[in-house]
Protein backbone atom coordinates (compact mmCIF):
# COMPACT_ATOMS: atom_id res chain seq x y z
CA UNK A 1 0.00 0.00 0.00
CA UNK A 2 2.62 2.21 0.60
CA UNK A 3 5.04 1.19 -1.82
CA UNK A 4 1.55 2.04 -4.14
CA UNK A 5 1.66 5.68 -2.95
CA UNK A 6 5.02 5.91 -3.40
CA UNK A 7 5.43 4.88 -6.60
CA UNK A 8 2.19 6.94 -8.18
CA UNK A 9 3.06 9.92 -6.59
CA UNK A 10 6.58 10.00 -7.74
CA UNK A 11 5.35 9.23 -11.43
CA UNK A 12 2.78 12.51 -11.38
CA UNK A 13 6.17 14.69 -9.56
CA UNK A 14 8.49 13.39 -12.37
CA UNK A 15 5.86 13.94 -15.29
CA UNK A 16 4.94 17.54 -14.01
CA UNK A 17 9.19 18.11 -13.59
CA UNK A 18 9.90 16.77 -17.04
CA UNK A 19 6.80 19.34 -18.67
CA UNK A 20 8.46 22.32 -16.51
CA UNK A 21 11.89 20.80 -17.77
CA UNK A 22 11.22 21.18 -21.58
CA UNK A 23 9.27 24.72 -21.13
CA UNK A 24 12.47 26.20 -18.89
CA UNK A 25 14.74 25.00 -22.21
CA UNK A 26 15.24 27.84 -24.97
CA UNK A 27 13.48 26.77 -28.08
CA UNK A 28 14.85 24.25 -30.42
CA UNK A 29 17.77 23.84 -27.17
CA UNK A 30 17.90 19.87 -28.30
CA UNK A 31 18.34 20.23 -31.52
CA UNK A 32 21.17 23.32 -31.06
CA UNK A 33 22.82 20.74 -28.29
CA UNK A 34 22.22 17.01 -29.23
CA UNK A 35 26.04 16.31 -29.80
CA UNK A 36 26.50 17.23 -25.90
CA UNK A 37 23.02 15.44 -25.10
CA UNK A 38 24.20 12.02 -27.08
CA UNK A 39 27.33 12.33 -24.71
CA UNK A 40 25.39 12.63 -21.80
CA UNK A 41 22.86 9.92 -22.69
CA UNK A 42 24.80 7.03 -24.15
CA UNK A 43 28.78 7.28 -22.94
CA UNK A 44 27.54 8.83 -19.97
CA UNK A 45 24.69 7.25 -18.46
CA UNK A 46 26.13 3.54 -19.31
CA UNK A 47 29.25 4.50 -17.16
CA UNK A 48 27.21 5.79 -14.01
CA UNK A 49 24.98 2.57 -14.94
CA UNK A 50 27.75 0.12 -14.84
CA UNK A 51 30.20 1.61 -12.43
CA UNK A 52 27.44 1.86 -9.85
CA UNK A 53 26.45 -1.87 -10.34
CA UNK A 54 30.06 -2.78 -9.67
CA UNK A 55 29.83 -1.08 -6.31
CA UNK A 56 26.56 -3.02 -5.23
CA UNK A 57 28.25 -6.05 -6.55
CA UNK A 58 31.37 -5.60 -4.39
CA UNK A 59 29.69 -4.38 -1.15
CA UNK A 60 26.04 -6.08 -1.16
CA UNK A 61 24.74 -9.69 -0.87
CA UNK A 62 23.19 -9.01 -4.67
CA UNK A 63 23.35 -11.31 -7.96
CA UNK A 64 25.04 -9.98 -10.76
CA UNK A 65 21.55 -9.49 -12.45
CA UNK A 66 20.13 -7.73 -9.21
CA UNK A 67 23.63 -5.30 -9.16
CA UNK A 68 22.66 -4.47 -12.56
CA UNK A 69 18.88 -3.69 -11.35
CA UNK A 70 20.35 -1.64 -8.70
CA UNK A 71 22.68 0.10 -10.88
CA UNK A 72 19.70 1.41 -13.70
CA UNK A 73 17.45 2.33 -10.95
CA UNK A 74 20.14 4.98 -9.86
CA UNK A 75 21.33 5.72 -13.43
CA UNK A 76 18.83 8.69 -14.34
CA UNK A 77 19.60 12.37 -13.15
CA UNK A 78 16.53 13.25 -11.25
CA UNK A 79 14.54 16.31 -12.11
CA UNK A 80 13.23 16.98 -9.06
CA UNK A 81 16.27 17.30 -7.18
CA UNK A 82 18.25 19.08 -10.31
CA UNK A 83 15.28 22.12 -10.75
CA UNK A 84 16.19 22.80 -6.80
CA UNK A 85 20.06 23.58 -7.91
CA UNK A 86 19.26 24.74 -11.12
CA UNK A 87 16.70 27.37 -10.54
CA UNK A 88 16.28 30.34 -8.17
CA UNK A 89 17.89 33.82 -7.55
CA UNK A 90 21.44 32.14 -6.76
CA UNK A 91 21.49 29.87 -9.52
CA UNK A 92 21.16 32.80 -11.51
CA UNK A 93 23.56 34.36 -10.35
CA UNK A 94 26.25 32.05 -9.80
CA UNK A 95 25.43 29.35 -12.64
CA UNK A 96 26.43 30.08 -16.20
CA UNK A 97 23.36 29.98 -18.36
CA UNK A 98 24.87 26.92 -20.22
CA UNK A 99 25.74 24.86 -17.23
CA UNK A 100 21.68 25.36 -15.98
CA UNK A 101 20.09 24.50 -19.67
CA UNK A 102 22.85 21.19 -20.31
CA UNK A 103 21.56 20.45 -16.55
CA UNK A 104 17.80 20.35 -17.25
CA UNK A 105 18.39 19.42 -20.15
CA UNK A 106 19.67 15.82 -19.08
CA UNK A 107 17.32 15.51 -15.94
CA UNK A 108 14.71 15.48 -18.35
CA UNK A 109 16.06 12.98 -21.02
CA UNK A 110 17.98 10.79 -18.94
CA UNK A 111 14.74 9.09 -17.09
CA UNK A 112 13.60 7.79 -20.22
CA UNK A 113 17.27 6.04 -20.84
CA UNK A 114 17.35 4.92 -17.68
CA UNK A 115 13.78 2.83 -18.38
CA UNK A 116 15.48 1.39 -21.33
CA UNK A 117 18.49 0.33 -19.19
CA UNK A 118 15.99 -1.17 -16.35
CA UNK A 119 14.55 -3.41 -18.52
CA UNK A 120 17.28 -5.00 -20.03
CA UNK A 121 18.15 -6.68 -16.44
CA UNK A 122 14.34 -7.45 -15.45
CA UNK A 123 13.72 -8.85 -18.93
CA UNK A 124 16.93 -11.33 -18.41
CA UNK A 125 16.00 -12.21 -15.07
CA UNK A 126 12.44 -13.63 -16.86
CA UNK A 127 13.77 -14.35 -19.92
CA UNK A 128 16.41 -16.16 -22.26
CA UNK A 129 19.14 -14.15 -23.10
CA UNK A 130 18.14 -14.08 -27.28
CA UNK A 131 14.44 -13.62 -25.99
CA UNK A 132 15.31 -11.04 -23.85
CA UNK A 133 17.08 -8.77 -26.19
CA UNK A 134 14.58 -9.43 -29.05
CA UNK A 135 11.63 -8.13 -26.53
CA UNK A 136 13.61 -5.90 -25.19
CA UNK A 137 13.99 -3.82 -28.74
CA UNK A 138 11.02 -4.29 -30.61
CA UNK A 139 8.72 -3.90 -27.28
CA UNK A 140 10.92 -1.71 -25.06
CA UNK A 141 12.97 -0.30 -27.41
CA UNK A 142 10.18 0.76 -30.77
CA UNK A 143 6.80 0.08 -28.85
CA UNK A 144 7.14 1.73 -25.68
CA UNK A 145 10.07 4.24 -26.22
CA UNK A 146 9.54 4.98 -29.51
CA UNK A 147 6.08 5.45 -30.35
CA UNK A 148 5.27 6.97 -26.66
CA UNK A 149 8.01 9.66 -28.14
CA UNK A 150 5.58 10.25 -31.29
CA UNK A 151 2.62 10.88 -29.36
CA UNK A 152 3.65 12.72 -26.47
CA UNK A 153 5.37 14.89 -29.55
CA UNK A 154 1.52 14.68 -31.08
CA UNK A 155 0.32 15.89 -27.82
CA UNK A 156 2.63 19.11 -27.42
CA UNK A 157 2.13 19.96 -31.18
CA UNK A 158 -1.69 19.74 -31.41
CA UNK A 159 -1.49 21.65 -27.52
CA UNK A 160 0.79 24.23 -29.45
CA UNK A 161 -1.29 24.96 -31.93
CA UNK A 162 -4.67 25.16 -30.53
CA UNK A 163 -3.00 27.59 -27.81
CA UNK A 164 -1.77 29.78 -30.72
CA UNK A 165 -4.69 30.05 -32.56
CA UNK A 166 -7.10 30.83 -29.50
CA UNK A 167 -4.64 33.45 -28.50
CA UNK A 168 -4.21 35.29 -31.72
CA UNK A 169 -8.23 34.99 -32.52
CA UNK A 170 -8.82 36.57 -28.58
CA UNK A 171 -11.11 33.14 -28.29
CA UNK A 172 -8.99 33.02 -24.66
CA UNK A 173 -6.37 35.04 -22.90
CA UNK A 174 -3.03 34.38 -21.19
CA UNK A 175 -4.52 34.22 -18.14
CA UNK A 176 -6.38 31.42 -18.50
CA UNK A 177 -3.53 29.21 -20.55
CA UNK A 178 -0.70 29.46 -17.58
CA UNK A 179 -1.85 26.36 -16.11
CA UNK A 180 -2.34 24.33 -19.21
CA UNK A 181 1.00 22.76 -18.29
CA UNK A 182 -0.37 21.00 -15.48
CA UNK A 183 -3.97 19.56 -17.37
CA UNK A 184 -1.48 18.42 -20.92
CA UNK A 185 0.74 16.53 -18.00
CA UNK A 186 -2.09 14.60 -16.40
CA UNK A 187 -3.26 14.17 -20.42
CA UNK A 188 0.15 12.83 -21.28
CA UNK A 189 0.30 10.20 -18.28
CA UNK A 190 -3.52 8.88 -19.24
CA UNK A 191 -2.84 8.74 -23.20
CA UNK A 192 0.75 6.50 -22.51
CA UNK A 193 -0.63 4.87 -19.24
CA UNK A 194 -3.48 3.34 -21.58
CA UNK A 195 -1.37 1.34 -23.44
CA UNK A 196 1.71 0.96 -21.39
CA UNK A 197 4.34 3.43 -22.60
CA UNK A 198 6.69 5.34 -21.31
CA UNK A 199 5.72 8.61 -20.07
CA UNK A 200 8.93 9.99 -18.88
CA UNK A 201 9.94 10.59 -22.59
CA UNK A 202 6.39 11.36 -23.71
CA UNK A 203 6.21 14.30 -21.44
CA UNK A 204 10.16 15.59 -21.73
CA UNK A 205 9.08 15.54 -25.69
CA UNK A 206 5.60 16.81 -25.54
CA UNK A 207 6.99 19.88 -23.08
CA UNK A 208 9.83 20.30 -25.70
CA UNK A 209 7.26 20.57 -29.07
CA UNK A 210 5.03 22.87 -27.61
CA UNK A 211 7.31 25.19 -25.78
CA UNK A 212 8.46 26.16 -29.30
CA UNK A 213 4.87 27.50 -30.25
CA UNK A 214 5.03 29.78 -27.32
CA UNK A 215 5.45 33.37 -27.61
CA UNK A 216 8.05 34.23 -24.62
CA UNK A 217 5.95 36.25 -22.49
CA UNK A 218 3.22 32.96 -22.08
CA UNK A 219 5.90 30.86 -21.40
CA UNK A 220 7.44 32.98 -18.56
CA UNK A 221 4.17 32.98 -17.32
CA UNK A 222 3.90 29.54 -17.49
CA UNK A 223 7.26 29.06 -15.81
CA UNK A 224 5.90 30.61 -13.02
CA UNK A 225 3.43 28.99 -12.67
CA UNK A 226 5.03 25.84 -13.39
CA UNK A 227 7.28 26.35 -10.47
CA UNK A 228 4.93 27.53 -8.10
CA UNK A 229 3.45 23.59 -8.31
CA UNK A 230 7.20 22.11 -8.60
CA UNK A 231 7.76 23.54 -5.44
CA UNK A 232 4.41 22.84 -3.42
CA UNK A 233 4.40 18.92 -5.13
CA UNK A 234 8.58 18.50 -4.23
CA UNK A 235 8.06 19.22 -0.51
CA UNK A 236 4.81 17.21 -0.10
CA UNK A 237 6.94 14.40 -1.94
CA UNK A 238 10.17 14.87 0.46
CA UNK A 239 8.11 14.93 3.44
CA UNK A 240 5.92 11.43 2.35
CA UNK A 241 9.52 10.18 1.62
CA UNK A 242 10.90 11.10 4.86
CA UNK A 243 8.16 9.02 6.20
CA UNK A 244 8.50 6.16 4.90
CA UNK A 245 12.18 5.93 5.50
CA UNK A 246 12.69 2.08 6.76
CA UNK A 247 15.46 2.94 9.58
CA UNK A 248 15.12 -0.74 11.02
CA UNK A 249 16.26 -1.73 7.73
CA UNK A 250 18.77 0.38 7.38
CA UNK A 251 20.20 -1.09 10.57
CA UNK A 252 20.06 -4.60 9.15
CA UNK A 253 22.04 -3.73 6.20
CA UNK A 254 24.43 -1.90 8.01
CA UNK A 255 25.17 1.80 7.99
CA UNK A 256 28.61 1.46 6.93
CA UNK A 257 28.01 -0.57 3.75
CA UNK A 258 25.49 2.17 3.13
CA UNK A 259 27.68 5.22 4.25
CA UNK A 260 30.66 3.89 1.70
CA UNK A 261 28.27 2.71 -1.08
CA UNK A 262 26.53 6.52 -0.93
CA UNK A 263 29.99 7.92 -0.84
CA UNK A 264 31.35 5.91 -4.21
CA UNK A 265 28.48 6.60 -5.92
CA UNK A 266 28.54 10.45 -5.60
CA UNK A 267 32.52 10.70 -6.25
CA UNK A 268 32.96 7.92 -9.19
CA UNK A 269 29.21 7.53 -10.43
CA UNK A 270 29.32 10.68 -13.15
CA UNK A 271 32.59 12.91 -12.26
CA UNK A 272 35.40 10.98 -13.67
CA UNK A 273 33.44 10.30 -17.31
CA UNK A 274 32.51 13.78 -17.08
CA UNK A 275 36.27 15.41 -17.12
CA UNK A 276 37.32 12.67 -19.82
CA UNK A 277 34.57 13.62 -22.17
CA UNK A 278 34.52 17.48 -20.90
CA UNK A 279 35.99 18.32 -24.71
CA UNK A 280 33.90 15.71 -26.82
CA UNK A 281 30.88 18.02 -25.17
CA UNK A 282 30.57 21.91 -27.37
CA UNK A 283 28.60 23.22 -24.36
CA UNK A 284 31.12 23.28 -21.93
CA UNK A 285 33.63 25.11 -24.12
CA UNK A 286 36.69 23.34 -23.07
CA UNK A 287 35.84 24.24 -19.34
CA UNK A 288 36.36 21.44 -16.81
CA UNK A 289 35.10 22.97 -14.30
CA UNK A 290 31.91 23.26 -15.51
CA UNK A 291 32.11 19.30 -16.50
CA UNK A 292 33.08 18.88 -12.98
CA UNK A 293 29.71 20.52 -11.15
CA UNK A 294 27.39 18.99 -13.55
CA UNK A 295 29.16 15.58 -13.12
CA UNK A 296 29.13 15.81 -9.42
CA UNK A 297 25.82 17.80 -8.95
CA UNK A 298 24.03 14.80 -10.82
CA UNK A 299 21.22 13.91 -8.31
CA UNK A 300 19.56 10.72 -7.63
CA UNK A 301 15.75 11.48 -6.05
CA UNK A 302 12.50 10.14 -7.24
CA UNK A 303 13.25 8.53 -10.56
CA UNK A 304 15.34 6.34 -8.80
CA UNK A 305 12.45 5.53 -6.11
CA UNK A 306 10.12 4.79 -8.89
CA UNK A 307 12.54 2.38 -10.34
CA UNK A 308 13.26 1.04 -7.06
CA UNK A 309 9.68 0.51 -6.51
CA UNK A 310 8.95 -1.15 -9.83
CA UNK A 311 11.55 -3.66 -9.51
CA UNK A 312 10.22 -4.58 -5.87
CA UNK A 313 6.95 -5.29 -7.84
CA UNK A 314 8.77 -6.97 -10.74
CA UNK A 315 11.13 -9.07 -8.97
CA UNK A 316 10.90 -12.44 -7.44
CA UNK A 317 13.89 -12.57 -5.41
CA UNK A 318 14.40 -12.26 -1.61
CA UNK A 319 17.07 -9.35 -2.02
CA UNK A 320 14.21 -7.08 -3.92
CA UNK A 321 13.40 -5.42 -0.81
CA UNK A 322 17.11 -4.87 -0.06
CA UNK A 323 16.62 -2.97 -3.49
CA UNK A 324 14.55 -0.96 -2.47
CA UNK A 325 15.96 0.10 0.85
CA UNK A 326 19.57 0.65 -0.66
CA UNK A 327 18.05 2.83 -3.01
CA UNK A 328 15.82 4.81 -0.31
CA UNK A 329 19.05 5.22 1.59
CA UNK A 330 21.13 6.48 -1.54
CA UNK A 331 18.51 9.16 -2.43
CA UNK A 332 17.92 10.59 1.27
CA UNK A 333 21.76 10.91 2.16
CA UNK A 334 22.85 12.41 -1.14
CA UNK A 335 20.05 14.38 -1.83
CA UNK A 336 20.72 15.77 2.32
CA UNK A 337 24.71 16.15 0.76
CA UNK A 338 23.33 18.02 -2.74
CA UNK A 339 21.35 20.40 -0.68
CA UNK A 340 24.07 21.71 1.77
CA UNK A 341 26.58 21.87 -0.53
CA UNK A 342 25.02 23.53 -3.65
CA UNK A 343 25.43 26.96 -2.61
CA UNK A 344 29.23 26.74 -1.75
CA UNK A 345 29.60 24.53 -5.09
CA UNK A 346 27.74 27.94 -6.95
CA UNK A 347 29.68 29.92 -5.54
CA UNK A 348 32.93 28.34 -6.07
CA UNK A 349 32.06 27.49 -9.33
CA UNK A 350 31.28 31.59 -10.21
CA UNK A 351 35.50 32.08 -8.68
CA UNK A 352 36.78 29.39 -10.55
CA UNK A 353 35.25 30.38 -13.87
CA UNK A 354 35.95 33.89 -13.13
CA UNK A 355 39.51 32.77 -12.76
CA UNK A 356 39.39 30.82 -15.83
CA UNK A 357 38.23 33.25 -18.05
CA UNK A 358 40.80 35.47 -17.01
CA UNK A 359 43.86 33.35 -17.77
CA UNK A 360 42.35 31.68 -20.95
CA UNK A 361 43.98 32.66 -23.66
CA UNK A 362 42.92 31.91 -27.41
CA UNK A 363 45.34 29.62 -29.77
CA UNK A 364 48.45 31.54 -30.79
CA UNK A 365 48.07 34.22 -28.31
CA UNK A 366 51.70 35.90 -28.00
CA UNK A 367 51.47 37.51 -24.91
CA UNK A 368 50.81 41.20 -23.95
CA UNK A 369 54.16 42.42 -24.79
CA UNK A 370 54.40 40.98 -28.06
CA UNK A 371 50.77 41.91 -29.14
CA UNK A 372 51.33 45.61 -28.31
CA UNK A 373 54.40 45.91 -30.51
CA UNK A 374 54.60 47.13 -34.19
CA UNK A 375 57.53 45.72 -35.88
CA UNK A 376 59.95 47.37 -38.68
CA UNK A 377 59.78 45.52 -42.11
CA UNK A 378 63.54 45.23 -41.99
CA UNK A 379 63.61 43.66 -38.29
CA UNK A 380 65.59 46.69 -36.75
CA UNK A 381 63.60 48.99 -34.73
CA UNK A 382 60.38 48.69 -32.81
CA UNK A 383 57.60 50.90 -31.14
CA UNK A 384 54.64 50.15 -28.84
CA UNK A 385 51.50 50.95 -30.67
CA UNK A 386 50.31 54.48 -29.66
CA UNK A 387 53.88 55.87 -28.92
CA UNK A 388 54.80 58.19 -31.78
CA UNK A 389 57.90 56.77 -33.45
CA UNK A 390 60.25 60.29 -34.68
CA UNK A 391 62.65 59.65 -37.46
CA UNK A 392 62.09 56.23 -37.96
CA UNK A 393 62.16 56.37 -41.64
CA UNK A 394 61.11 53.15 -42.76
CA UNK A 395 57.88 51.22 -43.29
CA UNK A 396 55.68 49.49 -40.13
CA UNK A 397 53.20 46.46 -40.52
CA UNK A 398 51.44 44.86 -37.71
CA UNK A 399 52.49 41.40 -36.66
CA UNK A 400 50.13 38.93 -34.68
CA UNK A 401 47.74 41.06 -33.07
CA UNK A 402 45.26 39.15 -30.55
CA UNK A 403 42.60 40.39 -27.81
CA UNK A 404 41.49 38.80 -24.83
CA UNK A 405 38.34 37.68 -26.45
CA UNK A 406 38.03 34.91 -28.64
CA UNK A 407 35.09 36.73 -30.42
CA UNK A 408 38.43 39.37 -31.14
CA UNK A 409 40.40 37.07 -31.99
CA UNK A 410 38.64 35.76 -34.87
CA UNK A 411 37.73 39.65 -35.95
CA UNK A 412 41.72 40.19 -35.74
CA UNK A 413 42.40 37.06 -38.07
CA UNK A 414 39.69 38.11 -40.74
CA UNK A 415 41.50 41.62 -40.65
CA UNK A 416 44.48 40.93 -40.83
CA UNK A 417 43.47 38.41 -43.84
CA UNK A 418 41.41 41.67 -45.47
CA UNK A 419 44.55 44.42 -45.32
CA UNK A 420 46.29 44.74 -48.54
CA UNK A 421 50.10 45.79 -48.10
CA UNK A 422 50.13 49.00 -50.18
CA UNK A 423 47.83 50.49 -47.10
CA UNK A 424 50.99 50.86 -45.01
CA UNK A 425 51.82 54.42 -44.89
CA UNK A 426 55.82 55.26 -44.92
CA UNK A 427 56.86 57.36 -41.53
CA UNK A 428 58.45 60.31 -42.37
CA UNK A 429 57.96 62.72 -39.40
CA UNK A 430 56.93 62.57 -35.76
CA UNK A 431 52.82 62.91 -36.68
CA UNK A 432 53.46 60.45 -39.43
CA UNK A 433 54.57 57.45 -37.33
CA UNK A 434 50.86 56.16 -36.26
CA UNK A 435 49.87 53.32 -39.08
CA UNK A 436 47.31 54.42 -41.76
CA UNK A 437 45.22 51.52 -41.06
CA UNK A 438 43.36 51.21 -37.55
CA UNK A 439 45.63 48.48 -35.39
CA UNK A 440 43.75 45.90 -34.24
CA UNK A 441 44.50 46.36 -30.79
CA UNK A 442 41.93 45.94 -27.52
Amino acid sequence: MVMGVVKELSRFTIALQLWSCGITLPPLYVQHRWRSLFVLLVPNAFYAFFITSAFAFALFPFRFLESLLLGASLTATDPVLASSIVRGTLAEKYLPTRVRNILTAESGANDGIAYAVFMMPLLLMRESPGHAIGKWIYEIILFEIMLAVLVGAAIGYVAGRIERIGLKDEITGKDSMVVITVALTLVTVGVIRMWGGNEFFACFTGASVYARSLAASVRHDQQRVQSAFDYTLTAVYCVLLGLVLPWHRFYEIGYGLLISFSILSVLFRRVPIFVANARLMPVFEGNVYHAIFTGFFGPMGSAAVYYAVEAHEHLESANSLMIYDVVLWTVFSTGILFGVLSFPGMRLLHLLDAKHQKEWKPPGYLGSSTRSKLHRADGGIRGRVGRRQENCGSRYRTVRVYSASEVRFYICKLRSLVIPKNRMVEASGPSSSVLGTRACIF
